[in-house]
């Protein structure tokens, strides 16, 4: 099966802490940050290709070493991200996730480049539905004309419902 997944691409810097910080207040976490590379579309396409699925992610970064390594990650997984875009015009997604011992946990989010995933990404999404023959994923926080040419382009080459 192919897949396109059009989604988010963004670093996660994770950081436990003994509990959620008031405002105005700083709250020490406890051992070292995590990095790792997450967005919920960049999630969707490694699940996928961890199914077994040909992934072709659609997504936009900057050109630094966050959006080199989300990358770097996302092939190493087998996923094919000829249709991610770099620009310099923005950084690269970034996350900042504070964890609780019980699991809580509070994110705040920079999209960067997601955000400028636009018009001028239309021809990069538009060519990676041509190649799915399945399935084509969205992102709920892209806005729906982002995304529906691309499935109803990739709906096309499946038979209709």
């Amino acid at each position: 099966m192919q897949i396109a997944v059009v989604g988010s691409i963004n670093t996660d810097i994770s950081i436990r802490v003994p509990r959620m910080p008031q405002r105005h207040e700083t709250v020490v976490g406890s051992g070292n940050f995590e990095l790792s590379h997450g967005g919920k579309g960049a999630n969707q396409a490694a699940a996928a290709a961890a199914a077994g699925a040909q992934v072709h992610m659609v997504g936009k970064i900057g050109m630094d070493d966050f959006g080199a390594r989300a990358v770097e990650d996302l092939e190493s997984r087998g996923i094919d991200c000829r249709y991610v875009q770099r620009t310099a015009d923005h950084s690269t997604g970034l996350a900042t996730i504070l964890l609780e011992p019980d699991g809580a946990n509070a994110i705040t989010v920079a999209p960067g480049a997601n955000a400028a995933l636009g018009a001028d990404g239309r021809a990069r999404r538009r060519t990676a539905a041509r190649r799915v023959r399945a399935w084509s994923c969205c992102n709920s926080r892209f806005r729906w004309r982002r995304c529906s040419k691309p499935m109803r382009i990739a709906q096309a080459a499946v038979a209709p419902w």
